[in-house]
């Protein structure tokens, strides 16, 4: 409205003009969008004036819809969560075209809503051994491995119960809903919360917290205190989490040594991780992996292109804010200069949808679906070629049964799901009970043409004129023995890391994982050394682990953790190369490979000593061992 007013908001003639031709996407998959979204299933948006867009481009373009149920029916499937239905997605979607060489990596991407549903994919894609970019939006801060912390800090200082209670039910503890009923009447029953910590024997985390209340420490220790009494690292082990938890440390390190505002307590560093929050600096670290497919939310990929989009969207998911917290809804004038009506509520939203501000909520929910719809859009024309849309749903029944429950106040997706078995019921095919598709047209990438070259006279500023006598200098004689020194230590070191990145990605001597560590490797150290030289490297760390079974034996060691990351009581970070756990046995195996002859003892003492130290092992009465291995090469 805003910009189709304008005219009448500065009271000035003003010339519109409609992009009316694509040069993005390919006819059959542009009309196949023009048809959709022109559909008369659609009328439920208000002010959804569809113009259909012409193509630039005078053949090609693909379009394939799979509707998937996630519901468990007898004999046909088990219910499907989350994690079940991606990789039912890459299994029979992704997997196949990578294989046939029908889609290309490097220009390939899977949009999804929400950051969850990527964390979700990326963690299917690493048990299929794809390479991804996952590009993460939203704030550190929010992150699911970081929020736990700050319900525990905030805790600590405000003393809010209902923190505490956020912490039970975080990723982290998932305490049951009994339990947490429990944990309630019993703080209901005491005097305080001093009282209540003290007394408390239902979980064992409670007693810790109270020791925490009492602390003394710097923010730094008190953190690294709580990673550790709570066990962050068991349940939060991925790369991705355990960057995002190192970022986080980094953000503490950062608040304790640097001048700013606020106090220096964990008072001011809330305060201070408030004022960061909104900062791009400070946003979710992601995973960046070249000639990879591209993970993204909707709103990452507003203004980028690829050759193929896949589009993954659960239609029965929520997709809205929950009725609790504070709403606001608010109607502009006609000329944008004032308000014409709002109103705001906390908690009472169901009320307030039956109370004389009806028409003016159907009327802000109207517009959020049309800016629902208005992102789906531009989700889906971000293909230039190919376009899959996954949609995954659930419920009991056929799909005709929930095509025709759906009602027509109902969420965007399944709008827009009802409004593709509309419009194309006739190309639809079964290819079970819970699984229909259709198709239109030919799955195709384009060649990449090596030769093609951009040539430009390159004008250099007048800073890099060579003629000029003041800017030439005699050069020194290089030192033949020193460079031929250095180049022997820097490419031992060089060897020394490639070893190391093979070794972290293999847990257990198996094909799968063997076959990841060599492509990931690969991709990282391909441009730093010859072919030859490097895959000879390669194959010597692949026997290496062939012949040394009982390190990457499965059966002996049910959990094993590569590359990581210590503290010790000063904050100095360590990186142990293996970690190997028995939890049976009650056995701990420390292993640091060894490529050269520098063996440092006392550095494996250290990571002893501060594994032995960890409250679980004290706990549990592990039995800690250290051991070199060298590696020839």
């Amino acid at each position: 409205r805003l910009l189709t007013d304008f005219e009448s908001i500065l009271n000035e003639p003003v010339e519109y003009d409609t992009l009316s031709t694509s040069y993005r996407s390919k006819p059959i998959l542009m009309n196949w969008l023009n048809k959709l979204f022109k559909s008369d299933f659609l009328i439920f948006v208000e002010d959804w004036d569809y113009t259909e867009i012409d193509c630039s481009k005078s053949e090609g373009g693909f379009v394939q819809v799979d509707l998937r149920n996630t519901e468990a029916i007898d004999g046909v499937q088990d219910k499907l969560d989350k994690a079940g239905v991606y990789w039912k997605f890459v299994q029979n979607n992704l997997i196949p075209n990578l294989e046939t060489g029908k889609i290309n990596p490097a220009d390939t991407a899977i949009l999804m809503r929400k950051n969850k549903e990527l964390e979700i994919m990326s963690q299917v894609l690493d048990e299929a051994g794809i390479d991804y970019t996952l590009e993460m939006s939203g704030s550190l801060f929010n992150h699911k491995t970081i929020k736990p912390i700050f319900f525990i800090l905030k805790f600590l200082v405000y003393e809010d119960f209902m923190e505490l209670i956020k912490f039970l039910r975080s990723d982290l503890m998932l305490m049951s809903p009994a339990d947490l009923k429990n944990v309630i009447d019993r703080f209901k029953n005491s005097e305080n919360l001093d009282e209540f910590l003290q007394n408390c024997n239902l979980h064992p985390y409670l007693k810790i917290l109270q020791k925490l209340k009492h602390h003394s420490d710097s923010l730094l220790n008190l953190i690294k205190t709580i990673l550790e009494e709570f066990g962050f690292n068991e349940v939060f082990h991925s790369e991705i989490e355990l960057k995002n938890l190192q970022r986080f440390l980094e953000v503490a390190a950062e608040f304790e040594r640097s001048n700013h505002e606020f106090v220096t307590n964990v008072f001011g560093f809330l305060q201070y991780c408030r004022a960061l929050e909104e900062k791009d600096e400070y946003s979710q670290i992601g995973q960046s992996v070249s000639n990879s497919i591209k993970l993204l939310t909707i709103h990452k990929s507003k203004g980028l292109q690829f050759e193929t989009v896949f589009a993954v969207f659960d239609v029965t998911g929520k997709t809205g804010g929950n009725n609790s917290g504070l709403k606001l809804y608010y109607k502009f004038a006609d000329d944008f200069r004032n308000l014409d009506d709002f109103a705001f509520t906390y908690n009472f939203d169901k009320i307030m949808q039956k109370s004389q501000k009806r028409k003016l909520i159907e009327s802000v929910q109207k517009r959020d679906s049309g800016d629902e719809l208005n992102n789906l859009y531009v989700a889906l024309t971000r293909a230039e070629n190919n376009l899959f849309i996954y949609l995954h749903y659930n419920k009991k029944g056929n799909l005709q049964k929930f095509i025709n429950d759906t009602k027509a106040n109902a969420a965007v997706l399944k709008q827009i799901t009802n409004s593709i078995y509309q419009e194309f019921n006739d190309d639809l095919q079964e290819f079970s009970q819970v699984h229909h598709q259709m198709q239109f047209g030919k799955l195709s990438t384009e060649a990449i043409d090596k030769n093609f070259k951009i040539t430009k006279k390159l004008e250099l500023p007048d800073y890099f004129d060579i003629v000029k006598r003041d800017n030439i200098r005699k050069e020194a004689i290089p030192n033949l023995h020193q460079l031929k020194t250095e180049f022997l230590q820097n490419q031992s070191i060089l060897f020394g890391n490639i070893v190391h990145e093979f070794l972290s990605h293999v847990k257990f001597n198996n094909e799968k994982e063997i076959n990841v560590a060599y492509n990931k490797t690969s991709a990282k150290y391909g441009s730093l050394l010859h072919r030859n030289k490097l895959e000879n490297i390669l194959k010597k760390v692949e026997t290496f682990v062939i012949e040394h079974t009982a390190y990457f034996d499965e059966s002996k060691w049910n959990r094993v953790f590569n590359e990581y990351t210590v503290f010790d009581e000063n904050g100095k970070e360590s990186r142990i190369d293996r970690m190997m756990i028995n939890t049976v046995a009650k056995e701990i195996l420390i292993i640091d490979f060894k490529t050269g002859s520098n063996y440092e003892a006392e550095q494996l003492n250290n990571y002893k000593k501060l594994i032995e130290g960890l409250p679980v092992v004290k706990r549990d009465n592990y039995r800690v061992e250290t051991s070199f291995v060298e590696i020839q090469l």
